[in-house]
Protein backbone atom coordinates (compact mmCIF):
# COMPACT_ATOMS: atom_id res chain seq x y z
CA UNK A 1 0.00 0.00 0.00
CA UNK A 2 0.97 3.57 -0.14
CA UNK A 3 1.08 3.82 3.36
CA UNK A 4 3.28 1.06 4.23
CA UNK A 5 5.78 2.27 1.31
CA UNK A 6 6.13 5.76 2.64
CA UNK A 7 7.37 3.79 5.81
CA UNK A 8 9.76 1.27 3.55
CA UNK A 9 13.36 1.72 3.22
CA UNK A 10 13.23 -0.83 0.81
CA UNK A 11 10.34 1.32 -1.60
CA UNK A 12 12.60 4.50 -0.87
CA UNK A 13 15.40 2.93 -1.90
CA UNK A 14 14.00 1.49 -5.16
CA UNK A 15 12.19 4.51 -6.52
CA UNK A 16 15.13 6.79 -5.77
CA UNK A 17 17.41 4.75 -8.04
CA UNK A 18 14.97 4.17 -10.54
CA UNK A 19 13.84 7.83 -10.50
CA UNK A 20 16.41 9.42 -9.40
CA UNK A 21 14.76 11.45 -6.27
CA UNK A 22 11.58 10.51 -3.50
CA UNK A 23 9.18 13.10 -4.23
CA UNK A 24 5.34 12.66 -3.58
CA UNK A 25 5.31 11.44 -7.38
CA UNK A 26 6.38 7.78 -6.40
CA UNK A 27 3.59 7.46 -4.46
CA UNK A 28 1.31 8.31 -6.90
CA UNK A 29 0.03 5.63 -9.75
CA UNK A 30 1.83 5.69 -12.14
CA UNK A 31 5.29 5.78 -10.33
CA UNK A 32 4.17 3.58 -7.53
CA UNK A 33 3.01 0.51 -9.60
CA UNK A 34 6.66 0.63 -11.79
CA UNK A 35 7.61 -2.70 -12.42
CA UNK A 36 11.22 -1.64 -12.24
CA UNK A 37 11.00 0.04 -8.51
CA UNK A 38 9.16 -3.73 -7.75
CA UNK A 39 11.73 -5.73 -9.08
CA UNK A 40 14.77 -3.63 -7.45
CA UNK A 41 12.56 -3.57 -4.12
CA UNK A 42 12.77 -7.50 -4.24
CA UNK A 43 16.94 -7.72 -4.70
CA UNK A 44 17.27 -5.20 -1.83
CA UNK A 45 18.95 -6.45 1.25
CA UNK A 46 18.52 -3.87 4.11
CA UNK A 47 20.56 -4.69 7.71
CA UNK A 48 20.80 -2.73 10.56
CA UNK A 49 24.23 -1.93 11.67
CA UNK A 50 23.88 -0.47 15.59
CA UNK A 51 27.46 -0.87 16.40
CA UNK A 52 28.51 1.72 12.86
CA UNK A 53 25.61 4.11 13.92
CA UNK A 54 25.50 4.04 18.01
CA UNK A 55 22.60 5.80 19.72
CA UNK A 56 20.41 6.10 16.75
CA UNK A 57 22.94 8.11 14.72
CA UNK A 58 21.42 7.55 11.22
CA UNK A 59 23.60 6.77 8.74
CA UNK A 60 23.72 3.57 6.15
CA UNK A 61 25.86 1.53 3.58
CA UNK A 62 25.10 0.92 0.31
CA UNK A 63 26.23 -1.41 -1.40
CA UNK A 64 25.48 -2.83 -4.86
CA UNK A 65 27.13 -5.79 -6.89
CA UNK A 66 27.12 -4.14 -10.74
CA UNK A 67 28.76 -6.30 -13.32
CA UNK A 68 30.56 -8.45 -10.60
CA UNK A 69 32.30 -5.27 -9.08
CA UNK A 70 30.95 -4.42 -5.87
CA UNK A 71 29.88 -0.29 -4.97
CA UNK A 72 29.30 1.07 -2.31
CA UNK A 73 29.15 4.50 -0.55
CA UNK A 74 28.24 5.57 2.88
CA UNK A 75 25.45 8.15 3.61
CA UNK A 76 25.24 10.25 7.16
CA UNK A 77 22.87 12.69 8.57
CA UNK A 78 20.36 14.03 6.14
CA UNK A 79 18.56 17.18 5.55
CA UNK A 80 15.81 17.05 7.84
CA UNK A 81 17.65 14.85 10.48
CA UNK A 82 18.12 16.07 14.05
CA UNK A 83 21.25 19.10 13.74
CA UNK A 84 20.85 18.87 9.90
CA UNK A 85 17.56 21.47 9.74
CA UNK A 86 17.10 22.78 6.50
CA UNK A 87 17.09 26.60 6.35
CA UNK A 88 13.56 28.70 5.02
CA UNK A 89 15.42 28.60 1.64
CA UNK A 90 15.43 25.12 1.67
CA UNK A 91 12.13 24.76 2.64
CA UNK A 92 11.06 27.06 0.46
CA UNK A 93 12.64 25.45 -2.65
CA UNK A 94 11.28 21.92 -1.61
CA UNK A 95 7.72 23.18 -0.95
CA UNK A 96 7.74 24.71 -4.72
CA UNK A 97 9.06 21.85 -6.45
CA UNK A 98 6.58 20.09 -4.82
CA UNK A 99 3.84 22.14 -5.19
CA UNK A 100 4.38 23.63 -8.36
CA UNK A 101 1.75 22.66 -10.72
CA UNK A 102 -0.90 23.30 -8.61
CA UNK A 103 -2.62 27.01 -8.64
CA UNK A 104 -4.54 26.44 -5.45
CA UNK A 105 -1.14 25.75 -3.61
CA UNK A 106 0.78 28.70 -5.03
CA UNK A 107 -2.06 30.83 -4.19
CA UNK A 108 -1.98 29.40 -0.34
CA UNK A 109 1.89 29.93 -0.38
CA UNK A 110 1.50 33.55 -1.50
CA UNK A 111 -1.20 34.25 1.27
CA UNK A 112 0.63 32.89 3.84
CA UNK A 113 3.96 34.69 2.94
CA UNK A 114 1.62 37.67 2.86
CA UNK A 115 -0.30 37.56 6.57
CA UNK A 116 -3.37 36.86 4.85
CA UNK A 117 -3.77 33.58 5.61
CA UNK A 118 -7.05 33.20 8.14
CA UNK A 119 -8.77 30.37 9.57
CA UNK A 120 -8.34 26.69 8.91
CA UNK A 121 -6.31 25.58 5.45
CA UNK A 122 -8.01 24.02 3.77
CA UNK A 123 -7.23 21.03 0.83
CA UNK A 124 -8.89 22.33 -2.40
Amino acid sequence: SVLTAQFSLSFGAAAALVFGDLSPQEFRPARFADDRVRSLEALLQIEADAARYPGGQRGAVLGALVAGQHLSVEQGAVTGDAGCEPGPQDLLAKYQTYTRHHAGMAAWRLAVLEGQAVGQARHP
